[in-house]
């Protein structure tokens, strides 16, 4: 393989600074011979390495240098995650011949779950399991090759809307290598199973490879892997080299410098424990790739992993069964959960999945399968917050990320108190039933089973629609603490009973009085709930506590410390409002396209922003770390 100098001219739209970008990498001369000898011998070795046929084939195929990858195999390279070995060999494989995965985490977010989401749009959860044999392979499956085309143009929209590495793998090719395993997609409809090696990281570097061929998913997959389709078009770019070099175009150069990536490919596995299965060591990869700093994916993609990890080791340990588990990730219909013997209601399945993950008994479960994907230190408030996650996914979706991050912060808050085991279960219970046990929990003066679940199921509702924050600029009191001072009151229980049935009608919970009859203003509009009724309405329990501002005496004299929090909250609210201005840059169209994205930001503005906030990152992760030492009290 020799490096071939380039002639590339300044085209047209090229940067005109040009001389402050990278020069454009040489391009290598990639092999074109067909090394039919090698390639069956390679193809024996992955059938002894116990691969299918299908995935040998596969494999043999993406393979750019057989001989190089018979080397390998004689000494493959091996690395250690929490639970298990991967081994693999580091290849270039060939264009149009691997996949970026269409289960990417980065697109969780667009997830349409069947729990609850029965728009239109969005991504079906497609279903990825483990192949045959203990071979480190992937069975993916698909209702229709429709529907799974579609997951993929949602996934390609994301990644290049939030991922875009064209620009730089036009000119400098793919750097790191991609992670590739062989994957099985199947169909429920009478589509042939087809089979090819996806990227298990390297997605977006991938797909930026492939748009300088102008290829997609659905070509590599549904085209490409049908007869010499590959061949063809391997040869139409490889007959570029011979052509003159002045006359080619930058886009010619990209497609050369394209024709081969490099790729660690997993060959083989290897488990520490009992139950580990292939899937469970790839999650402990990716984990350790981007659960965790430095490079982590983002709130919904994260949280999906983390979830995902602690649903198989429930399963794994028997705590749960699969049906159980299909239910609590979101994958059962209303009617299927229904008919499982589960309660179909968001609420509902909410409480079931707080009280599966918030167990005494599931702590360890749940600590192992974190800690196996790379948190180090996992707590009771992570796991409130992975089941935070999974009782948002079936509204997540239709939901703004502004309006995604009030449950991530405040129901796990809200949650802390109501820790299930001995005070309360989920029973499945209708408003009306819970709300009458919990009138009569009030009255004999206790904060009951009824009134707890009453507490779950409508604090689910409240911080879905940001009525109810983990924290406010003038009331001291968390989420957690004014939950509390909600429900020791008939008032609140009421409060509680009406968030479910609105949240269930898909309306912004209402305020109620004393008597549970809705609240209106002077011109008969419903008056809704928000964080600052509920704490002028719920006062603090403790007669001499500062928080909810109580009924009687002075109000206190203002004191530092009540100004510092003052402009904390007011730093907290002001990041949210500059992400919502920066998210609001995408809403300014011209023909379908986002101008911001075409045009993009002055530098020097782009700069500035992100040397303020790097600065304002720093100062406040050390306050944070401050804060944590000095209040510590989270127990396992």
């Amino acid at each position: 393989m020799t490096a071939v100098t380039s002639a590339e001219s300044t085209p047209e739209g090229q940067l005109e600074d040009a001389d402050e970008a990278l020069p454009p990498r040489p391009i290598k001369d990639f092999e074109t011979r067909p090394k039919t000898a090698a390639r069956n011998r390679l193809l024996k070795e992955f059938r002894d390495l116990g691969f299918d046929e299908a995935s040998s084939v596969a494999m043999v195929r993406a393979i750019d240098d057989p001989d190089q990858a018979l080397a390998q195999l004689k000494a493959p390279a091996e690395f250690g995650v929490h639970g298990g070995t991967i081994r693999y060999i580091a290849v270039r494989i060939r264009n149009g011949a691997a996949l970026p995965i269409p289960t990417n985490p980065r697109v969780s977010a667009r997830v349409r779950y069947p729990a609850g989401d029965s728009g239109s749009g969005g991504i079906e959860p497609l279903t990825i399991a483990d192949g045959p044999n203990d071979a480190a392979t992937l069975t993916i499956s698909a209702a229709s090759a429709a529907s799974l085309k579609s997951d993929m143009r949602e996934g390609h929209e994301y990644i290049t809307g939030n991922n875009d590495l064209l620009a730089s793998v036009q000119t400098q090719g793919v750097l790191l290598p991609i992670t590739l395993v062989p994957v099985k997609f199947q169909f429920h409809d009478s589509t042939a199973s087809r089979t090819v090696v996806c990227t298990i990281d390297g997605s977006s570097r991938l797909t930026a490879a492939m748009r300088t061929w102008g290829l997609s998913a659905e070509d590599v997959l549904f085209t490409l892997t049908e007869g010499d389709a590959l061949d063809v078009r391997r040869r139409e770019v490889a007959q570029l080299m011979s052509q003159d070099k002045a006359s080619l175009t930058q886009a010619d150069f990209a497609r050369l410098r394209n024709q081969a990536l490099p790729a660690n490919l997993i060959i083989g596995w290897e488990s520490d424990e009992p139950g580990i299965t292939f899937r469970h060591v790839l999650d402990a990869y990716l984990g350790l790739l981007h659960v965790e700093p430095p490079t982590p994916w983002g709130d919904a993609a994260g949280q999906d992993k983390r979830a995902d990890s602690v649903l198989d080791e429930l399963e794994r340990r028997g705590r749960i069964d699969t049906t159980r588990r299909q239910y609590l990730a979101g994958l059962l219909t209303p009617e299927e959960a229904t008919t499982a013997g589960y309660n179909a209601t968001l609420d509902g399945r909410a409480a079931e999945i707080f009280y599966e993950l918030d167990r005494r008994q599931n702590a360890n479960a749940v600590n192992r399968a974190l800690r196996r994907i790379g948190m180090h230190n996992p707590d009771r408030l992570t796991r409130l917050e992975v089941a935070t996650e999974l009782a948002m996914r079936p509204y997540r979706r239709s939901a703004t990320e502004l309006a995604r991050r009030n449950p991530r912060q405040a129901l796990p808050n809200a949650l802390t108190r109501l820790r299930p085991d001995n005070l309360w279960a989920p029973t499945g219970r209708s408003p009306e039933e819970l709300l009458a046990a919990a009138l009569d929990e009030v009255a004999a003066g206790s904060t009951g089973e009824a009134s707890a679940e009453l507490a779950v199921r409508g604090a689910f509702w409240l911080t879905r629609y940001s009525a109810l924050q983990k924290s406010s600029r003038t009331d001291t009191r968390f989420a957690e603490e004014l939950l509390q001072d909600i429900i020791r009151t008939a008032h609140g229980a009421r409060v509680l009973h009406q968030a479910i049935v609105d949240g269930r009608a898909a309306q912004h919970p209402r305020q109620v009085n004393e008597q549970g009859e809705i609240s209106q203003t002077p011109a008969d509009k419903d008056m809704l709930v928000d964080d600052q009724w509920l704490r002028k309405t719920f006062v603090s329990a403790e007669p001499d506590g500062d928080g909810g501002g109580g009924e009687d005496g002075p109000e206190p004299d203002w004191t530092p410390r009540d100004e510092l929090r003052h402009r904390i909250f007011g730093i907290r609210d002001d990041s949210g409002t500059l992400l919502a201005k920066i998210e609001a840059l995408d809403e300014i169209t011209e023909e379908d396209q986002k101008i911001a994205n075409v045009d993009g930001v002055p530098k020097d503005i782009a700069d500035e922003v992100s040397l303020n906030l790097d600065r304002a990152r720093m100062r406040i992760v050390g306050l944070g770390t401050t804060w944590a030492a000095r209040n510590d009290s989270t127990t396992d």
